[in-house]
């Protein structure tokens, strides 16, 4: 299974950003893999996404490889895993595209904002 789609923001009329997203199962994981990104009509980023996570749980075995896929991400809003929202901190607004994983007893949460001043922070944390 997957999840994909496309974001014109803030408006599809006047886009400041605009990109395809898409979440998807084994064996195509890479957590939300984002392709075609442009600001202000100009390319900025053909693809982003991150595969998996290189994870040492022990000194006895390992390291083992987490995937993020459309499987092990949790509902946020209805039925949809990938969660689309503006975002505004320190008086700058953007559009965040996030989605929540859970990997064994790990809870991660995985998040790329888009600025309004052309900058893109990806972020995973749990």
């Amino acid at each position: 299974m997957s999840e994909s789609g496309f974001v014109n923001w803030p408006t599809a009329q006047i886009p400041l950003w605009q990109f395809a997203y898409t979440l998807a199962g084994s064996p195509d994981a890479e957590g939300i893999a984002i392709t075609g990104a442009s600001f202000r009509s100009r390319k900025a980023l053909y693809k982003g996404s991150l595969p998996s996570l290189r994870v040492q749980y022990d000194s006895s075995c390992g390291p083992y490889k987490d995937p993020l896929t459309y499987n092990n991400a949790h509902p946020i809003s209805g039925s949809n895993r990938v969660k689309v929202y503006t975002v505004w901190s320190g008086g700058l607004s953007g559009v965040s595209i996030e989605a929540f994983h859970t990997i064994g007893a790990y809870k991660l949460t995985e998040r790329w904002t888009f600025w309004a001043d052309g900058r893109i922070t990806p972020r995973l944390y749990s």
